[in-house]
Order: structure tokens, then sequence, then C-alpha cells
């Protein structure tokens, strides 16, 4: 059974819930009528089931609640998974022995047990992981800075061509804060958390002062900073 290709949708905003208002406000007063923008805020329980309806809008806006509740969670990868395959692994390799009929068959089951998986998940599946973003914008980003989190395992799964974060405290408690960034951004080869720890966590803590003047190298290719002066003058202008 074919799955259905996803249709092409614009920007999802995605937001605490306490300013999701706020950010429809300012799409109305800031945006000039002449831009033509339209908007949906995608929230509440009268929200479209249609994915196709999502893309008839410029810009949808909806919250990480909505985001947890609709996109299937991205597994955990680096030492949480490690840890699991430990325990997992003598009760698989018992299922694998007391597994009978020939390999043909066993592929052939397989491969249909994977096909109508694969198609039950997506009919499950809701709108907001049905399309094809063109942008996701994480607001206030440190929302997801817990990579163990079922809210940022979710932000993951999002299909998108470009991703943003936006956060004044992007790293509020250690290091490890970014991780959960870098993974949703795809930023290789800081996106996998393996990489992630023994080229920046592990160097930190071995060498605090070489370890963030490397940090700080890797950041400057894909951090835009603005400071709240420079916002009021692009805000003037």
């Amino acid at each position: 059974m074919a799955v259905p290709s996803r249709p092409a949708a614009g920007t999802l905003i995605i937001c605490p819930t306490s300013v999701l208002r706020q950010w429809a406000e300012e799409l109305k007063t800031r945006v000039t009528s002449s831009a033509n923008l339209s908007f949906l805020v995608y929230h509440g329980n009268n929200r479209t089931k249609d994915p196709h309806e999502l893309t008839k809008y410029d810009v949808v806006l909806t919250t990480y609640a909505i985001v947890s509740m609709e996109v299937p969670k991205q597994p955990l990868v680096g030492e949480d998974d490690e840890e699991k395959r430990k325990h997992d692994s003598p009760i698989r390799h018992m299922a694998d022995k007391k597994r009978k009929g020939s390999p043909s068959s066993s592929k052939k089951c397989m491969k249909n047990g994977n096909e109508t998986q694969s198609a039950l998940l997506q009919s499950s599946v809701r709108p907001l992981a049905r399309v094809r973003w063109f942008r996701v914008i994480l607001d206030e980003a440190q929302s997801i800075k817990n990579h163990r989190t079922q809210v940022a395992r979710a932000c993951w799964g999002l299909r998108a061509k470009r991703r943003w974060c936006l956060s004044g405290t992007p790293i509020q408690n250690a290091v490890d804060d970014l991780y959960s960034y870098f993974r949703f951004l795809g930023y290789q080869p800081y996106a996998d958390y393996g990489s992630f720890c023994s080229m920046i966590k592990n160097t930190i803590s071995r060498n605090p002062t070489n370890g963030y003047k490397m940090l700080q190298t890797v950041l400057k290719t894909i951090m835009l900073r603005r400071t709240k002066g420079e916002l009021k003058i692009l805000l003037l202008q």
C-alpha cells in the first residue's frame, strides 16, 4: 500500500500558549496590508483535521502542546538508546531463537508488515505532521532544551525545508541544552548526540577555555544575535 505524499505548506510558527494570541495580533498589526499575508491560528478542539486546509495559509500559528500531541516522537539517540539496547538485546535474542519459518517467508511477512504498519501510521498522524513545511520557527525555543522530553522529540519530527530557533535564553542550565536545537536544525555533525558529546560537551569538560572558544566558533555560523536596541530600530523602519 503506497503512502500518500505530503502536501506543501508555508511557515509554521510554534510558540507557548501564553503568546499565541500575541503572535496573531503582531501579524495583524505589523505586516502591511499590501503583503496580503494570510494566517491561521491552529489551536483548540475545533481545529481542522484536514492537512490540505493548512496549505491554504502563508503562516500557521500553533503551540508546543499541540505539536506534542500531533507529531510522532522521534527516537532518542545516544546514551539513552545505548542503555535501552543493553536491556532489550537478551530478550530480542531469545525471540529470534524461537522464531520459526523459512527465511524467504519471514522476509515476505516482514515486508508486508512494514508496509501495513507504515500505512496505518500515516492514517493516524494528525495534520501538522502530514504536510511538508517550507519553514518551521520555534519561538521561545528553550521549550525544547531538554532533548528527552516529548515536546522536543515531536518538534524534531516535523518535515521542513528551513528551520529557525528564536530564544532570548538559548542556554538556561548547561551546554547540553544546545543539543536539542542542533537536532531540530539538523546541524551536522552536532545533531548526532555522540558527536555533540565528543566534540563539544566533553571538550568543554576537559578544557573549558578551549572548549568554549570552539563552541563560539560553531555558534557564529548558525546564530544571528539581535539586541533589544537593534530590534527597536528595525521596528521603526
